[in-house]
């Protein structure tokens, strides 16, 4: 599913300036202000940062060597959003579905005549190993641009390996996760940080963070008027 929407994008149509410009970071559909040329701009969503891997606690307070804590490694972290960008002749009044994080990407447009841009979304990182394996989890793929705009385009970033995971004699010792993906584009789509190694399952600290949202820029270049002038 692509999960369009019907609501109208905040602040779109009834515009008439050159310096009209918009970010949107939902899903919503766009009503081209102005007849002129805009320039385009998407980038997929960052993929979630992986769980951190569970641990082992042995040992007691009372015997000589203490607690022994095996930790689980840390989970790695996802891939940012891919981009792409081009440069369109729009009609004022035209309604364009633009879709922020759906399944496939963020996509402006729904045809390839109707200025169709797939911007892709990027892998989630691989959860941690356990305290058997101590293997860091596998950072997220970056985004792929499934439908490239006529003016630029860049993968996303991979997101970094978790840190392996070893014996500790203290339980402040947590393998750090991965960090995500950064972002290609004005800070869009990066991926999520993975989890923290723990020996608590339960530790909230291994769970992966969100990978953050995509979104689309459109910047009006020239109006009509300009074009005729």
């Amino acid at each position: 599913m692509i999960g369009r929407t019907n609501s109208k994008c905040a602040g779109s149509g009834g515009g008439n300036s050159i310096h009209y410009a918009k970010l949107l970071t939902e899903t919503c559909i766009w009503t081209v202000p102005v007849t002129g040329i805009y320039e385009i701009h998407i980038v997929g969503k960052g993929g979630n940062g992986g769980k951190g891997g569970k641990g082992n606690k042995t040992g007691s307070s009372t015997s000589p060597d203490g607690w022994s804590y095996r930790f689980g490694a840390g989970g790695g972290g996802g891939g940012s959003g891919s981009y792409t960008s081009g440069q369109y002749l729009l009609e004022e009044g035209v309604d364009i579905p633009v879709t922020i994080g759906g399944d496939i990407g963020t996509v402006f447009g729904t045809s390839v005549d109707d200025y169709y841009m797939v911007a892709g979304n990027g892998s989630v990182g691989q959860n941690g190993g356990d305290f058997r394996s101590h293997v860091g989890g596998s950072g997220g793929a970056g985004g792929t641009v499934t439908v490239a705009g006529n003016l630029r385009s860049l993968p996303g970033n991979v997101g970094s390996v978790g840190r392996a995971s070893e014996v500790s004699d203290w339980d402040s010792y947590y393998p750090d996760g991965g960090t995500g993906g950064g972002p290609v584009y004005k800070g869009l789509g990066r991926g999520g940080r993975g989890g923290s190694g723990c020996v608590d399952e339960e530790d909230s600290s291994r769970r992966g963070w969100l990978g953050e949202n995509g979104g689309a820029y459109i910047h009006l270049i020239k109006t009509a008027n300009d074009l005729l002038g």
